[in-house]
């Protein structure tokens, strides 16, 4: 019975971690305007490189870990742009506009 009940309690407290690790920002590009056609996907920590086709437009849902933008691959510009939330909005599009960043720095 304590067995039991220990396993219940053990999985109770693995369900929330994973509800709180579940929740993570996300960067999508897509290769055209309009966000609704061919989109590639970018939510892990660090610098990464945005491929040269998809600068069509962008989304970015803020979850907690904001975005630094580059105008150079690498990360390597000195001038670059923190993406966070702006007051309470969680999520943040350009669709109808070409963007010039080349690189994005998840802040994890």
């Amino acid at each position: 019975m304590v067995a039991a009940r220990a396993f219940t309690m053990f999985v109770m407290v693995l369900v929330l971690i994973s509800f709180f690790l579940a929740k993570a920002s996300y960067f999508d590009v897509y290769l055209g305007p309009g966000c609704h056609n061919d989109m590639q996907h970018y939510s892990v920590c660090g610098c990464l490189n945005i491929h040269p086709s998809y600068h069509g437009g962008f989304k970015f849902v803020y979850e907690g870990q904001r975005i630094r933008t580059f105008n150079q691959p690498f990360c390597q510009d000195e001038v670059s742009t923190i993406i966070s939330t702006i007051r309470e909005a969680t999520t943040m599009y350009s669709c109808n506009q070409v963007f010039q960043f080349q690189s994005i720095f998840f802040q994890c």
